[in-house]
């Protein structure tokens, strides 16, 4: 499978996975690895974040979506991108 928005360009790179929100095909260039809390219901309705978190892989278009969405919560998530390995504020992704 070959990533999308190489191939947009004209160029031919294989793709790494799926946008978890649009399934695109995306490159390790257009790429961004996110890590998310998982969470879990307990008694009587509350909500209960548990320490491990999981990976969402999304495109370059689907992210900045997502993350404007949850401006205004300070939580700190994880990304890895071709670029470098950072942290940025993002929101929780459900």
């Amino acid at each position: 499978m070959l990533c999308y928005e190489c191939s947009i360009f004209g160029e031919r790179r294989d793709a790494i996975g799926l946008c978890h929100y649009c399934s695109v095909a995306v490159c390790m260039e257009h790429a961004e690895l996110v890590a998310v809390p998982i969470t879990r219901e307990a008694p009587i309705t509350k909500e209960v974040i548990l320490p491990r978190r999981a990976r969402y892989l999304f495109c370059r278009i689907c992210f900045p979506a997502i993350e404007q969405g949850h401006a205004h919560e300070q939580e700190k998530v994880e990304t890895v991108s071709s670029r470098e390995a950072e942290t940025i504020d993002l929101a929780t992704v459900s």
